[in-house]
């Protein structure tokens, strides 16, 4: 091989792991940021559990909760665990997203020293 084809597979190289590394650092900040929109969510879920048992514990003259405000709150708590099964699936996705970058980033790193051990070598066959 010509020692410029290896400056042409160096660059094809580089670029695929530039490539890789910007997806890498790009899912792992989506990564983060779902994992704490899920936390967010879980700390509404629990203040709503909380306000659904207080609702619950408050009752009329006659011994009876505010049906209409339980329900509201329920709904309300149905829509949260919603939210929060939906960031679930969104997580599981960008773990997957993730592990395929990183395995393409081991890739062309590897690649890379593959390529770098190589230089090398070809420029003492070159000489002699």
């Amino acid at each position: 091989m010509r020692f410029s084809s290896y400056i042409g597979k160096a660059e094809g190289i580089h670029s695929q792991e530039v490539s890789a590394r910007a997806s890498v650092e790009k899912l792992e900040y989506s990564l983060e940021r779902l994992e704490g929109q899920r936390g967010s969510l879980e700390s509404t879920l629990s203040t709503l559990n909380a306000e659904y048992i207080a609702a619950e514990l408050d009752t009329d003259d006659e011994g009876y909760p505010d049906y209409t405000r339980m329900h509201m709150i329920s709904a309300r708590i149905n829509a949260v665990q919603m939210k929060i099964d939906e960031v679930d699936h969104e997580i599981g996705i960008t773990r997957g997203d993730l592990n395929i970058s990183r395995q393409a980033l081991r890739e062309a790193e590897a690649a890379k020293r593959a390529t770098l051990r190589e230089i090398p070598e070809h420029a003492s066959l070159s000489s002699r």
